[in-house]
This record gives C-alpha cells, structure tokens and sequence, in this order.
C-alpha cells in the first residue's frame, strides 16, 4: 500500500496492485481508485497478461513489493518495453529471472533495499 500510495503521490495516473489475498485489494481498490488483480498462478507471463488486459496496456514503470521469485518474473513480463521494474521486496539470494526478457524488452531494472537505514 506504501508504493502505491507513493506512486500515486509522485502522479501515476493508471495504477494497478497485483496481490494474492484479495483482502488487500479490496483495501487498494478503496483508498487509491486503482485497478487490481488477483494473482491465483505462479506463471509471470500468465499474470502480466491479466494485468495489461486490466490496465488496457502494460505498466510504464512496475514496483515489485514481495520478493518473490514468481513476482519479480511477473514484474518484467507485465512492464512495457524501455520501461522500468523497481525491485522493492527483498529476493531470495539466487533468483530464477527471465533476462533474455529482460534485455529484449530493454527494461531498467533498479533494486531498492528498503531496510538499508536499519543498521
């Protein structure tokens, strides 16, 4: 809810969560005015098709939150090509990422460590 309501702040106009407990969506849906998808597959290029059908296109810029590997593969399927996939969630130390995908689509992957000021 953070992101978004971070993305909402910095002006995304379309907006969209993808989350498996529907409880969360229905929170999104109700706060930010955003789209949602409820991830019931672990199959990325399934779930980034959901999203482009929901949206109406794929995400200029998507935000990964969980750290899932099946997430983040989600993440660079449903990103527009020369978009950007934020990697918020932290990932197991060796993750599974379709990169010829990756570079193809020239996508700017950028990783955030979200604890980093913990120390």
């Amino acid at each position: 809810m953070l992101c978004l309501l971070s993305a909402k702040a910095a002006g995304a106009t379309e907006t969209c969560v993808a989350d498996i407990f529907q409880g969360r969506l229905d929170s999104a849906k109700k706060v930010c005015q955003t789209s949602v998808v409820l991830v019931d597959s672990t199959d990325g290029e399934e779930m980034a098709i959901k999203i482009e059908e929901t949206m109406g296109n794929m995400p200029d810029i998507t935000i990964e939150c969980s750290g899932s590997e099946a997430a983040i593969q989600m993440a660079i399927h449903a990103t527009k090509p020369g978009g950007t996939v934020a990697l918020a969630g932290l990932a197991p130390p060796m993750a599974t990422i379709p990169l010829a995908i990756a570079t193809v689509k020239e996508l700017n992957i950028t990783c955030v460590f979200r604890y980093a000021h913990d120390r």
